[in-house]
């Protein structure tokens, strides 16, 4: 893909924060930066960290969120070497 990820949140956190931490590590996967579950988690981790410094320390609100973050890595992470490019 091209160009950036746009998402509109008046605080960037929760639900928005975390969906944006999945695509930063999916981006990573994608450019073949990652290619373990060990890779992923350590670098989901680091991104909540510096969102957490920088930005807002309510990046990741819930269980539940921190959960999606890992599902849609770990998704992303399965499907690299399946999926195909049209």
């Amino acid at each position: 893909r091209t160009g950036k990820l746009m998402s509109h949140c008046s605080a960037g956190v929760g639900r928005s924060g975390s969906f944006d931490i999945a695509d930063k590590v999916i981006l990573e996967i994608e450019d073949g930066s990652i290619s373990t579950p060990e890779q992923a988690f350590e670098r989901i981790n680091h991104h909540l960290e510096l969102d957490r410094e920088s930005r807002n320390p309510q990046v990741c609100q819930t269980i539940e969120q921190y959960h999606m973050i890992i599902d849609a890595v770990a998704y992303a992470l399965a499907n690299q070497f399946t999926s195909t490019s049209v």
